[in-house]
């Protein structure tokens, strides 16, 4: 298949990923062969229609082979994070939400996504700070948090309740301080 065709057909892919249509899109890659495509792109688009239908573990090893790409990709890490969180794996989504922080630390959603993790973890303080400093950084996740189901298990907590809704340091808040 000519690079040409290849290109094109990745952009139909994406096109169908852009309309919310991952099957779609899906065929269109394995018609290509996306496999054996090098590059970032081929293993991003595949990535996202594998997870788009709900086949995280599939995905996670296509956003790895997309990482070996684009190493300091923060939006990559995050990806794994939400592969290995769906799978059951919290430890290391934890790991790899705490990655994608270090690699965009002024990206609120990382800090959001890592408060989530942690909660769904047990691990209720860290939960609340990253909760915190998300919100700090962007006050409209904040009707969010209250919709989150991860936060579930904080969701009457009164840390939890002053965080979100008066926008407190999370730090001070959770140790009692």
């Amino acid at each position: 298949m000519s690079s040409k065709r290849i290109g094109r057909s990745l952009r139909e892919a994406e096109g169908y990923l852009d309309l919310g249509m991952p099957q779609q899109a899906l065929r269109i890659l394995d018609r290509v062969g996306t496999g054996s495509l090098p590059g970032f792109r081929p293993a991003w688009l595949q990535a996202e229609a594998l997870r788009l239908l709900g086949r995280h573990g599939e995905a996670l090893c296509a956003y790895q082979t997309a990482q070996v790409f684009r190493p300091e990709d923060s939006d990559v890490m995050s990806a794994i994070a939400v592969c290995f969180k769906a799978i059951g794996r919290l430890e290391r989504a934890i790991g790899a939400a705490q990655a994608a922080y270090r690699l965009s630390p002024d990206e609120p959603v990382c800090l959001y996504k890592l408060a989530c993790y942690c909660c769904v973890a047990g691990q209720r303080e860290q939960a609340l700070s990253w909760l915190g400093r998300a919100l700090r950084m962007d006050g409209s996740l904040r009707g969010q948090a209250n919709q989150e189901p991860d936060f579930g298990p904080l969701r009457n907590d009164s840390h939890f309740r002053f965080i979100v809704d008066a926008g407190i340091d999370a730090d001070s808040s959770a140790t009692g301080a």
